[in-house]
């Protein structure tokens, strides 16, 4: 582990977790339980599959390793533990956890490019699918499903590009 870059490590896990917490929180205030880790596999369960409907790519990815390791999530969680330590605790079994980046708004990056583009991509998407309209619409979906992928692909490329040319800029300074 390393020491010096700790405080940016984990970040998009600390950060989704940390909601999660204050959501286990309120529902243990609010119902009296006693069952922490209950509570908190529940909340995660719901988070994760809000995260992974609502078209956040990274949450999404997040919420695959973590649900692997649910249990090693949702004691400490429904412990009181901090987000962060369980992140770091949890990412010794999937490294994944931490090395996820949170993405900078308005910014294009080599990863698909800027984050609310990616999730608009995702949701346009799952309305056109093409599985989702079969019959009398299936060829107009496949039509919007293409055009929508050739967007997409232009997109990253638009991105990519940009990422090596920012890259060769910081090469020659």
């Amino acid at each position: 582990s390393e020491k010096g870059g700790a405080p940016s490590r984990c970040v998009v896990c600390a950060e989704f977790l940390a909601d999660v917490a204050e959501k286990v929180k309120i529902e243990l205030a609010g119902s009296g339980s006693k069952d922490g880790a209950g509570t908190a596999d529940r909340v995660l369960g719901t988070a994760c599959g809000e995260a992974q409907g609502g078209g956040n790519s990274r949450h999404g990815k997040l919420c695959d390793s973590l649900l692997t390791l649910r249990k090693d999530v949702a004691r400490p969680l429904g412990l009181g533990v901090p987000p962060r330590k369980i992140c770091e605790r949890v990412s010794q079994k999937d490294s994944l956890i931490c090395e996820l980046k949170a993405a900078k708004e308005g910014t294009v990056g080599a990863e698909g490019g800027d984050v609310a583009a990616g999730d608009a991509f995702k949701r346009i998407s799952l309305l056109v699918h093409p599985d989702k309209h079969r019959g009398h619409h299936g060829a107009k979906a496949n039509a919007a499903f293409r055009l929508l992928k050739q967007a997409r692909d232009h997109f990253d490329l638009k991105a990519k590009r940009e990422a090596e040319r920012l890259k060769k800029e910081e090469g020659r300074e």
